[in-house]
């Protein structure tokens, strides 16, 4: 193999793993930043149920939307926080809203 070439190779996979850390790096951005809007629901959450009709026969469960959103927003956040990725079981969402009464 000559100098050239290996220098060739070298740049390469330089340039390959910078795009690589890049790519991590703009994934956790945009990770972090579902977190935050995660966030940002909660006052709208609690204004629609401020605005919810008490006497209506199906009413949305917001307890069970509040849970399933800190259950997200955890998720997110310990992938973010973790020094290193290890499996773990998630809890499944809930995901039914809707309440007879």
């Amino acid at each position: 193999m000559t100098i050239r070439v290996f220098i060739l190779l070298f740049i390469g996979l330089g340039l390959w793993s910078s795009r690589s850390v890049a790519d991590d790096d703009a994934e956790r951005a945009r990770l972090a930043r579902i977190a935050k809007e995660i966030d940002a629901l909660a006052p709208l959450i609690r204004d629609a149920r401020g605005q919810a009709d008490p006497e209506a026969r199906v009413r949305f469960d917001y307890g069970r939307l509040r849970h399933d959103l800190a259950t997200v927003r955890a998720g997110l956040r310990d992938y973010l926080n973790a020094a290193r990725r290890t499996p773990r079981t998630i809890p499944p969402l809930d995901g039914e809203y809707g309440d007879l009464r």
